[in-house]
């Protein structure tokens, strides 16, 4: 818990720094864009097994601060490079196994007439690259905007939840995970969406099926950027 509020900790005191907006015309430079972001989306799981489904609402949030890097004299196309937290949480019929007598983890789908509900919540620092367009000025602070980029997220807790017992699963999932993101609109309003290109779990193994579970999360919301 100490290492989470350290991150956290981190994390604002460099949104605090780095959070100046657009810099002075007079400066006789492109103009920056250094933003505060912070966002909320819900999220579809794509998967391979046709049994695998959700229940609930799956969510995500993320906050986090964006250092702008222009590329054109006018300021209008610029590199994005980001620091944030962020948090996912998904409910499903997917059942964590583990026999501790063989150290093997398996998981089964439960059938979906059964009341028995898994939800799975991860934590991440997570380290954005993008580009970007405005259709901006030094003078106008409602625009245009259209970004886009990869992300990388370190993934740094992960509780899976059955019933009234819940699981550290931090060493079970992938540390480092990624994912492609769009974020376009106007002024401080904006639709985000993104796909994981490696998820944060993959390779599952499922009992009595063949092939093991592949999940690639689908998030679409919106998302705000603060000056």
């Amino acid at each position: 818990m100490k290492t989470i509020q350290n991150n956290l900790l981190l994390v604002f005191l460099i949104v605090g720094l780095l959070g100046y907006g657009q810099s002075n015309e007079n400066t006789g430079q492109a103009y920056r864009e250094d933003q505060i972001y912070l966002g909320l989306s819900f999220m579809s799981i794509v998967r391979n097994q046709s049994d695998f489904f959700q229940r609930g609402v799956s969510s995500h949030f993320q906050i986090g601060v964006v250092r702008d890097f222009p590329l054109s004299v006018d300021g209008r196309w610029a590199i994005g490079l980001g620091l944030g937290y962020s948090t996912a949480q998904f409910s499903s019929n997917l059942k964590r196994l583990s026999n501790t007598a063989t150290q093997t983890l398996a998981y089964e789908l439960e059938a979906e007439t059964s009341s028995s509900t898994t939800a799975n919540g991860f934590q991440s620092i997570e380290f954005p690259i993008e580009l970007r367009w405005r259709d901006s000025s030094p003078q106008d602070y409602q625009f245009w905007r259209v970004h886009s980029g990869i992300k990388f997220l370190w993934n740094i807790s992960a509780k899976s939840k059955f019933e009234d017992s819940k699981t550290n699963i931090l060493h079970e999932i992938n540390r480092w995970s990624s994912e492609l993101f769009l974020a376009f609109g106007y002024n401080t309003w904006n639709i985000y969406v993104s796909y994981e290109l490696k998820p944060v779990l993959t390779n599952l193994p499922i009992i009595q099926m063949e092939s093991s579970l592949q999940m690639n999360a689908l998030k679409l919301g919106l998302i705000f950027f603060l000056l």
